[in-house]
């Protein structure tokens, strides 16, 4: 049984996380920032908290830093209108590892000011080593800001790890199709999973955005790009297929500035994208991205699906 009547069970430790199976128990997390949770049914959050819809689960003031596992389960029709607030998106922030996990979101409808996200406003710097964690988190919808505005999260600070957009992302400055602003970490950071079959306790992996993949629309004036569109971190092995537009203030297909950041066998659509950039990840054509010998690189075994005919990768959690 449930130690509150908030959830369906669970105690939110690691070991007996709180099930959430509605809408109002996923709005009961904001009052167990440190606890553990996994959603047991899909969710629809279609006309909650009326003309302002959604409000970010934390505060200004305050971080995620539980666990949140989606087991694959849907949550839908997410809807925030927040046009003055700040770290706005389902979570204001994550911290001090707190992970969001197997997760999607469809048909999400964010607007805020800075630091806006589909999944989450900011994924904060923590101690060494204590950064933010998404992985394996899909989102779909549109996305709307001024500064720092992602398709998942405005500002990472962590770790991004196999996730995928399928969004439109409207701001200004900063404003990328995952990512809005990909900062450097103080460290490495130690010990996250990817679901309870992949634990990876003990290994070390940099803060910054692995594996994944961005498609639709991203537009801005300043450093807009397909994945981030400020990159001082490492972006490795990623996609882009988004059409990219904005002026000629830092725009690139895949990063929009980058500034002393690794970009490591990464690629974009050149039809897509409507952009030619090379220094800031590699440009293909449409065959090319079906071509297996551009990824060689990646693990297209346990991460990538690059099988089906007339297709370019993707991953193979999404998929299923």
């Amino acid at each position: 049984m449930a130690a509150t009547n908030e959830f369906a069970a669970g105690s939110g430790k690691k070991e007996d996380p709180y099930l959430v199976k509605n809408a109002e128990q996923l709005n009961n997390v904001r009052n167990h920032l440190q606890a553990h949770f996994k959603q047991v049914m899909d969710i629809d959050l279609a006309g909650w908290n009326g003309e302002q819809g959604w409000q970010p689960i934390a505060s200004e003031v305050s971080s995620f830093e539980g666990v949140y596992d989606g087991q694959s389960h849907v949550i839908k029709n997410l809807e925030i209108k927040r046009p003055e607030e700040k770290r706005v998106g389902l979570f204001t922030s994550i911290l001090n590892q707190g992970k969001i996990m197997n997760l999607h979101l469809q048909d999400v409808k964010v607007k805020g000011r800075n630091n806006v996200g589909a999944l989450v406003g900011e994924i904060e710097r923590g101690m060494p080593g204590r950064g933010g964690i998404l992985a394996r988190c899909h989102a779909s919808g549109r996305v709307e800001g001024e500064e720092g505005v992602g398709g998942l999260t405005g500002e990472n600070n962590g770790i991004i790890r196999q996730c995928e957009t399928e969004i439109k992302v409207v701001g200004e400055k900063d404003v990328g199709g995952i990512v809005g602003r990909n900062w450097y970490t103080y460290d490495t950071i130690t010990g996250y999973y990817l679901d309870e079959d992949t634990q990876l306790e003990g290994e070390e992996f940099d803060g910054a955005i692995y594996d994944c993949l961005s498609s639709g629309l991203v537009r801005g004036t300043k450093r807009v790009g397909g994945i981030a569109g400020f990159n001082a971190d490492k972006i490795e092995n990623c996609l882009s297929l988004c059409r990219i537009e904005g002026g000629d203030n830092y725009i690139g297909a895949l990063v929009g500035g980058n500034f002393e950041g690794d970009i490591i066998d990464s690629y974009y659509s050149r039809e897509n994208s409507g952009q030619s950039d090379q220094e800031k990840g590699i440009g293909l054509s449409e065959e090319e991205l079906k071509d297996t010998e551009y990824f060689e690189s990646w693990d297209l075994k346990q991460t990538w699906i690059l099988e089906v005919q007339g297709a370019h990768p993707r991953l193979r959690w999404v998929v299923g």
